[in-house]
């Protein structure tokens, strides 16, 4: 996340072919596994968690891109190491970890012990000769190589599972939009069902209207390293830091009209540019994984 540059150009490079939406249909199948996986495990009357659904089977997803030759044992292994490490998180680590040593601490048992097992779990893949995004890493240091792990794994799933929580939330919320989505889909075969699914155009619409009110990031930053640039009254200068917020930039009135609310109607009358509708970010730092997030949205 925080690379720059040469090296994060090459990163990006390399990975980018493993997250285009050709070389993730393979992923459908295992996507709507994790979906009927949870769903069994539910009792048959009572409610049922959106968030614990969309964490737990988001989760899945990006464990089983990432290692795809793990047995199931193994993948459940997997799940367990990384709700105990991101239990154990706190965001006050990045800033002053000294100053909560007994939190700290039992966090570096939990990293040390999610690092130790996935490493196990790249090296056993590398012996299989295991495709996937992690193959890239071959000439990477043993840190390089958790760090990537580490970055796909969270980044790759809290995000994607708070865009689907809000999702089916307004769904669910909007019970017209909901009977209209049925109708749209019922003529589908369930066979074809999958395929059929990335066709359906009210469906784009829908997740997209979902991003739009919740981005799953509310703001991104950039450094200006090029040149000064005058916006408004305001001059910035090579070096400084700028943040856009997303969430206010979802809602400019002269962009999208009556903002906030729930329309994804929207999305049917116009194309918005990436300075207008960025839920993923933009440019060459615009997230990696945002077809893998809008297929697991989608199924």
């Amino acid at each position: 996340i925080m690379q720059s540059g040469g090296a994060h150009l090459e990163m990006r490079k390399e990975f980018t072919p493993h997250f285009s939406k050709r070389n993730l249909l393979p992923m459908n199948s295992s996507i709507q596994a994790a979906f009927f996986d949870f769903y069994d495990s539910c009792p048959e009357e009572g409610f049922m968690s959106l968030q614990e659904f969309a964490f737990k089977t988001t989760l899945k997803t990006i464990l089983k891109l990432l290692f795809p030759h793990l047995s199931i044992l193994e993948l459940h292994e997997a799940e367990v190491l990384t709700e105990d490490f991101l239990k154990n998180y706190s965001a006050s680590f990045l800033f002053i970890p000294q100053w909560v040593p007994g939190t700290w601490k039992k966090f570096n048992r939990k990293k040390l012990a999610l690092d130790e097992r996935f490493y196990e779990f790249y090296l056993s893949g590398k012996l299989l000769n295991s495709v996937g995004p992690l193959a890239v890493l071959e000439n990477k240091t043993k840190n390089q190589i958790l760090d990537h792990i580490r970055t796909f794994i969270v980044a790759g799933h809290e995000t994607s599972a708070t865009s689907l929580t809000w999702a089916l939330y307004y769904l669910h919320a909007f019970p017209q939009i909901k009977e209209r989505l049925k109708e749209e889909l019922s003529i589908h075969s369930q066979d074809s069902f999958i395929e059929t699914l990335f066709q359906s155009n009210y469906l784009d619409c829908i997740g997209n209207e979902a991003l739009r009110l919740e981005p799953p990031v509310p703001f991104v930053t950039r450094k200006i390293i090029n040149r000064n640039f005058q916006m408004g009254e305001r001059l910035f200068k090579v070096g400084e830091e700028i943040g856009v917020s997303l969430t206010l930039l979802h809602q400019q009135p002269h962009i999208w009209e009556e903002g906030h609310l729930f329309n994804p109607n929207r999305f049917e009358k116009r194309r918005f540019s990436p300075y207008e509708f960025a839920a993923f970010g933009g440019g060459i730092r615009k997230c990696i994984g945002a077809e893998l997030s809008l297929m697991e949205i989608k199924i």
